[in-house]
Order: C-alpha cells, then sequence, then structure tokens
C-alpha cells in the first residue's frame, strides 16, 4: 500500500534504485494529496500506534528511513526530539526545507543506519522504522543497527507489510496499477516479510517481540483503522533483551 520514509536502511543493504525511488516526489511530499497522499492518510494511525507503546514528550527519537519526514514532524509536534535519517539528500533536503518553514527543530542527516548506529549508540528512548524494512534487503543487519541505537529500555517500532497473496492484490495490484493511489513500482511482493520471518530475525540480534498488530487502509474514504487482521499491514513492537 504505501511507499514511506526511504532510507532504504544501510550502506551494505541497499541498491541504488531503492535509494532513489521517491526523490521524484521530493518536492511534492507534504502535499496530502499528491503521489504520497496514502503516508499522509496513514500517518495519524501509525503516531496513534506509538504514543500507545511510549510517551513522546522528553522523549528521544531515531527516525530511520524518514524520507522528508512526514512522521519525523509529527513526533516532535508531540514533544519528541527527533533525529530522522535517509540515504537520500534531495527527501532530506526537503525535510530540512519543510521543517524550517515551519520552525521545527528536528535533527535531518544523510547517513546510513550502520554509521548513526556507530555514531550514537545507546542514545535513543525509541527508533523507528515505518515502510522501511519492505524496501531493504539485509534486515537482520538493520534490526542490529536499531539495537545498537536503544537505551536498554528502550524500543523499536516497525511498520510494514505482510508477504501474503492479498498484500500482492491489495497493496500492489490494486493500489499500484488499479487505483494508482501509489507510485507504480514502490513494492515488490518478493521483499515483504511476514510477522513470523521479523521476530526471528529481530530475536537472532537480541530484540523480544512485545507487540503485533495489524492494520488496514481505505482508499476511498482515506483512513486507516487498526484490524485483528496481519494479511496486509502491521505494526511490531521490540524491545532488548534483558
Amino acid at each position: 500500500m504505501k511507499p514511506d520514509d526511504l532510507d532504504k536502511g544501510r550502506e551494505t543493504s541497499s541498491n541504488n534504485s531503492e535509494v532513489k525511488k521517491f526523490e521524484p516526489y521530493a518536492d511534492r511530499w507534504f502535499d496530502k494529496d499528491g503521489p504520497l497522499k496514502t503516508l499522509h492518510d496513514i500517518n495519524p494511525l501509525r503516531l496513534r500506534y506509538i504514543q500507545d507503546k511510549i510517551t513522546l514528550s522528553n522523549t528521544k527519537v531515531a527516525d530511520i528511513g524518514c524520507g522528508a519526514g512526514i512522521l519525523s514532524e509529527s513526533m516532535y509536534l508531540h514533544g519528541a526530539t527527533v533525529h530522522a535519517i535517509d540515504l537520500n539528500q534531495k527527501l532530506i533536503e526537503a525535510g530540512k526545507a519543510h521543517a524550517l518553514s515551519n520552525k521545527l527543530d528536528i535533527h535531518y542527516e544523510v547517513c546510513s543506519s550502520k554509521t548513526f548506529a556507530a555514531q550514537q549508540a545507546n542514545e535513543f528512548d525509541l527508533v523507528v522504522c515505518s515502510e522501511l524494512i519492505e524496501h531493504v534487503q539485509d534486515i537482520e543487519g538493520l534490526l542490529n543497527d536499531c539495537r545498537l541505537l536503544l537505551k536498554d529500555n528502550g524500543i523499536l517500532v516497525i511498520s510494514t507489510i505482510n508477504r501474503t497473496f492479498s498484500a500482492l492484490i491489495f497493496a500492489i495490484i490494486a493500489a499500484e496499477k488499479i487505483l494508482k493511489i501509489i507510485p507504480e513500482g514502490t513494492h515488490n511482493h518478493d521483499q515483504f516479510v511476514k510477522p513470523n520471518e521479523l521476530v526471528n530475525l529481530a530475536r537472532n540480534v537480541g530484540f523480544d517481540c512485545q507487540d503485533v498488530a495489524g492494520f488496514s487502509y481505505n482508499p476511498f474514504s482515506r483512513r486507516a483503522k487498526f484490524s485483528t487482521s496481519l494479511d496486509i499491514n502491521y505494526f511490531a513492537t521490540f524491545t532488548k533483551f534483558r
């Protein structure tokens, strides 16, 4: 369903086509009726899920794969100190410009998760990877970077897409080719990640899974809501092993 805030993860796991995928939309990133309108539509639910897990006020957050910062701005406006990274220079420039025009003190940087983790290990209360995992080759490496960034009591929140037939039909064929609510070519079904796969990869690097929750998006009402089904979109929350 959604092209999101793209870091494409790590220097070792990204490829140029993924990093450049959303660059043409940098100038329209904050257009709520533009090519990335689904990001704006699902953003309130993303924010609500995060707030159910952690209080954002006075919380230090790393937004990995921030794009131009739709979610970054929302977390900042709810009291968080936000450090947002992406590998795409134009998206970071767009994020900086939008933040400056709205007097938002968000720390944007062109940086990989690997480099960022080396620079700011154990610094963050919350790390967010929203609509990123499905664009990364070395998911386990990315998860390890996230773990390094977190304080001992910190949490990782991920939102992504399940690798199911339903996701193929609705997140790619319907969303990209028929309804054209997101740019065609945004997603590759083979790169979607099943919840149990994500949980296992996270466990491999030292995370406990605390929660997995589904959500759905109605392209006609342009509303997202929590769902008992994990067939397409889902959130997951992780904490470090104690």
